[in-house]
């Protein structure tokens, strides 16, 4: 079974469920195809570095400044992939680690309780007891990073090039998201 290419406008919004390209409703030629991977204005990019890429901009008064693109894309576009890389950021870089982390701490703790009785040697206690600490720190430190603090996940390109995992406060995300809204309302 064959997937789907969908086409979208970076101008107004406009969605194919067909690869098209030229866009029917504002004539823009420079589409954007999703498949497997993002073609864009010539360049194929993964999904991953797709989303890095349109997550890393700025906002300056009532001007948006994107870094990796010289055509600048629709506010609402990249307001969508931005809230969507912020939650499948999160749930990879920060909540599916703090949940290893704890089971790995469990299973180590049962497993001390499990052969207390039976393991004689008092290294392999103790390398055991150590691990489930170990782990259940880093467990809470993750949580208290989250809930406390309040942190979230973004995937971005740093000054290298690469793409890589970004601890940002909710703070700074909701600013940037109130900015986008506000360049949204202005271009009505």
């Amino acid at each position: 079974m064959k997937k789907k290419i969908i086409s979208q406008c970076p101008n107004c919004q406009t969605i194919y469920d067909v690869e098209v390209n030229i866009c029917h409703t504002c004539h823009n030629e420079k589409l954007i195809h999703y498949h497997k991977q993002v073609l864009y204005n010539g360049r194929t990019y993964s999904k991953k570095e797709w989303m890095a890429k349109v997550s890393v901009f700025e906002v300056k008064g009532n001007y948006l400044n994107m870094k990796y693109f010289s055509t600048p894309l629709h506010p609402n576009l990249i307001l969508q992939m931005y809230q969507q890389n912020i939650k499948s950021s999160t749930k990879t870089a920060l909540i599916v680690p703090t949940i290893l982390f704890f089971m790995t701490s469990i299973i180590s703790f049962l497993l001390y309780k499990y052969f207390q009785w039976e393991i004689e040697d008092i290294n392999t206690k103790l390398f055991l007891i150590f691990i489930a600490i170990f782990f259940l720190g880093i467990t809470m430190g993750l949580l208290i990073m989250m809930v406390v603090f309040r942190y979230r996940c973004i995937l971005t390109i740093n000054q290298a090039h690469q793409i890589q995992y970004k601890k940002v406060p909710k703070k700074e995300i909701v600013k940037k998201i109130d900015q986008l809204k506000n360049i949204i309302e202005m271009k009505g």
